[in-house]
């Protein structure tokens, strides 16, 4: 017999719901709550509602959480608009298990609604379903390896993400080229790749820095897209409650978003764990 109180997209809901009362520690997140229309007078039911003050005013979102077999399509991105428009909300965000179509993502970016994929199973195992009575939060850290493969005669370098929470996942990292284990039994729950191939054996630690510097501008709108929750609504936020690097909503109370100082700057640990520091170091405005 399942012992489940509610399925799978309920529970996703929670987690969702648990991740965003972290983002916002000061609003007033709500569960599951029910709006009466401005137009259609009906009540509309939200998954998850955020209110708090900005300047003095009133700032309302709405969250819809869509654990699907299938990706988001336009049309759920054209329903949640029209949900925005009848219950007067300033914001949205839609969270998804699976992904979004080119055009949903398109459509909502042109809208300004925030889009994130969240896997299931991801929050599973980071914290928001608690785990043998722990209540985990997780860190992401990324690290960089440069290592020459003797059969390809090239320097490969890789980006490692290692994501410190329950799951734990080891395997050996392996040239994508000829198939060599370069590194054994490392820890890469975060994934791997190679960013940069020198036909070379070694470089230097201003051709290291300027490798990781291009892979981070590069790539920085993929900065935790899946783990973590960077919304354009954080903007509403004052900037000092924001890593100066990621705008991650900074928290004492937990590792990754924990604050620290980098060049004058007030970041996130995971940042600074990261090697993002190094867009400082550079003198590149974020």
């Amino acid at each position: 017999m399942n012992s489940r109180k509610y399925p799978d997209w309920k529970d996703y809901e929670k987690q969702i719901f648990a991740a965003i009362k972290e983002e916002f520690p000061k609003a007033t997140v709500t569960f599951n709550d029910s709006i009466k229309g401005k137009e259609s007078k009906s009540i509309r039911q939200i998954d998850v509602s955020i209110r708090f003050k900005e300047n003095r005013k009133s700032v309302f979102g709405i969250v819809e959480c869509k654990y699907f077999t299938r990706k988001v399509d336009i049309g759920k991105i054209d329903a949640l608009i029209g949900k925005m428009v009848d219950t007067g909300a300033h914001f949205a965000l839609i969270f998804t298990s699976l992904g979004f179509t080119k055009g949903a993502e398109q459509f909502a970016k042109k809208c300004n609604i925030g889009f994130r994929q969240v896997p299931f199973e991801f929050l599973k195992d980071f914290g928001y379903v608690p785990a043998n009575g722990l209540d985990d939060v997780f860190m992401q850290e990324i690290t960089y390896n440069e290592i020459y493969c003797e059969k390809c005669k090239k320097l490969n370098f890789y980006e490692i993400k290692v994501v410190r929470g329950f799951a734990d996942f080891n395997e050996d990292i392996i040239c994508p080229e000829c198939k060599t284990p370069h590194l054994k039994n490392v820890r890469t729950d975060g994934g791997y790749k190679v960013i940069k191939r020198f036909n070379k054996k070694s470089i230097t630690e201003k051709e290291y820095k300027e490798t990781i510097v291009s892979h981070l501008i590069a790539t920085r709108e993929e900065w935790d897209k899946k783990h973590t929750f960077l919304w354009e609504h954080l903007k509403l936020l004052p900037k000092d409650e924001l890593c100066f690097i990621c705008s991650k909503h900074l928290d004492q109370g937990f590792p990754g978003t924990m604050p620290t100082e980098h060049e004058g700057k007030t970041i996130c640990f995971e940042c600074m764990m990261s090697q993002r520091t190094l867009l400082l170091d550079s003198k590149i405005v974020c």
